[in-house]
């Protein structure tokens, strides 16, 4: 039985909830081949605008066990999408096709082109009803739109992962002399670009009409700094929480003791990001009076585009 793409657990183990599905990859990385990606933390799926893709998900009480969800009782299961988890609204509310037999716990979903007309980064999940449409269990995950490069629309241009990876040099494990791999996984920065957007919509002075999601913050020069500071604060905490000093041989080997300059370059990006905001909400609250631009979740129409 070939793999899924992505694969969900209901509870986790002490090596991360989440597995990626079918294709080569490197084990340490987190990467799959697949629709799907390997981490600790909520999983994601990556496609581009304008897609139509079919993807299986295995669901599983626990993936170190791979034991099964059976979903013979279940009365239907549907993929949801929101901008942000309590908007009104879901972007994406599509039935999924339960595969034969239920008792392997294996869903799939179709997404057609009209399905993904916007790049961004969107609260997803697996959703599974019993036969009175009630709620009996949900598979978190994140879904991952980058912006194809046949698109030829005017419209909102997320930051996506691959910049974020050439900003900190995180392009492959060749370029981490002593890690051998990558320093970040791609669920990682996928969560650090949508912390600067709650970051602005929750500072003040609050701006209903330039509040945004990580689909529709337009400044992305200001986020890419936002978003590195905060892999790097991230990345000092793991380092600092492994530090310790090895002798061998002769040798002494102290490999992870960057916490302090991690943390230093950090506190800098993180410096110009604040003062960022203060500067550029004080811009917009002065000329309010001209309009704005905003989010369906707060109200507003962010996705118009033309051709």
């Amino acid at each position: 039985m070939a793999l899924p793409d992505i694969c969900l657990a209901r509870s986790g183990d002490g090596s991360g909830s989440y597995a990626g599905g079918a294709g080569p990859g490197g084990a340490a990385s987190g990467q799959a081949g697949g629709s799907g990606t390997q981490d600790s933390g909520l999983p994601f799926i990556k496609l581009t605008t304008a897609m139509h893709k079919t993807i299986q998900f295995g669901l599983y009480e626990t993936l170190c066990g791979k034991e099964p969800v059976d979903l013979t009782d279940a009365g239907s299961v549907y993929f949801v999408a929101k901008e942000i988890v309590n908007s009104p609204r879901a972007y994406i509310s599509k039935q999924m096709t339960i595969i034969d037999p239920p008792a392997d716990g294996r869903v799939s979903v179709e997404l057609l082109p009209e399905d993904l007309p916007f790049a961004g980064i969107w609260p997803a999940a697996v959703v599974v009803l019993n036969a009175d449409d009630e709620l009996v269990e949900e598979y978190r995950l994140f879904l991952y739109v980058e912006r194809s490069i046949t698109d030829s629309r005017v419209c909102n241009r997320p930051l996506t992962i691959p910049e974020v990876r050439m900003t900190l040099r995180d392009v492959c494990p060749g370029y981490n002399t002593l890690l051998d791999d990558l320093e970040f996984s791609d669920t990682e920065i996928a969560f650090a670009i949508s912390k600067p957007v709650d970051e602005w919509n929750e500072t003040s002075p609050n701006l209903p009409q330039y509040s945004y999601t990580p689909a529709t913050f337009p400044w992305r020069d200001s986020w890419l700094r936002a978003t590195c500071a905060h892999l790097l604060n991230t990345a000092a905490y793991h380092y600092l929480r492994n530090d310790i000093k090895v002798a061998a041989g002769g040798l002494d080997i102290d490999d992870k003791a960057k916490h302090a300059g991690y943390r230093q370059i950090a506190q800098q990006l993180r410096q110009e990001w604040l003062a960022w905001i203060i500067r550029k909400k004080r811009e917009l609250n002065m000329g309010l009076c001209f309009g704005g631009i905003g989010s369906v979740s707060f109200g507003g129409k962010p996705y118009s585009y033309r051709r």
